[in-house]
């Protein structure tokens, strides 16, 4: 099983690699039917535990696999379908949501923000079909805030996605003031129209 794994990972990294990045990872996601910019492309990433875009380490590949109880291809595109259904739970997909912050923002232990395209190309790779306001959460963000996005911010969008705020959204709640001035420009636009 080990050694299965392990061609499986020098197929990729070369012989002799000691991590799997550009083409190898390219040609990784092209044999399990993943395209590089679809959310499954992260969610296998969260799977295997992965710190860094754009490459897995020979541990973060061997030891996720193994968790995965994965020794081929045909094994891990399975597993892909069973993902796709473990992220239509709410839970599970919180956990993936603040794995991506993580992953996105880098291994970087003093950086504490999200770069705000980097946020916004996460976003809309991961909340596409999950949050209404998307689009105009990003214009706002990017005409008004443009500023990184902290993990505050992050992590309570997802709940905010999750609400319908023109009706349900308490202004007294805890809500980063980035959301609260968010719901006030949306509601501001409405009425002028």
């Amino acid at each position: 099983y080990q050694r299965r794994v392990r061609a499986l990972f020098e197929n990729y990294a070369g012989k002799g690699g000691t991590t799997i990045d550009d083409s190898g990872l390219e040609n990784f996601f092209n044999d399990i039917n993943v395209d590089l910019s679809d959310m499954m492309s992260l969610a296998i990433s969260w799977q295997l535990r992965a710190k860094t875009i754009g490459s897995f380490s020979k541990e973060e590949f061997v030891n996720g696999f193994k968790r995965l109880n994965c020794a081929t291809i045909s094994d891990i595109k399975n597993q892909v379908k069973t993902l796709k259904t473990e992220l239509q739970d709410d839970k599970v997909f919180k956990e993936f949501y603040l794995y991506v912050f993580d992953f996105a923002k880098g291994p970087h232990e003093n950086k504490r923000v999200l770069e705000l395209e980097i946020a916004i190309v996460m976003w809309e790779t991961v909340l596409v079909n999950r949050f209404k306001y998307l689009p105009e959460w990003v214009a706002y963000v990017r005409e008004v805030h443009a500023k990184p996005i902290n993990r505050d911010t992050w992590s309570l969008l997802l709940d905010f996605s999750r609400i319908n705020f023109l009706e349900d959204y308490d202004t007294e709640g805890a809500w980063p003031s980035l959301i609260d001035e968010f719901v006030e420009y949306v509601k501001s636009k409405k009425n002028k129209k």
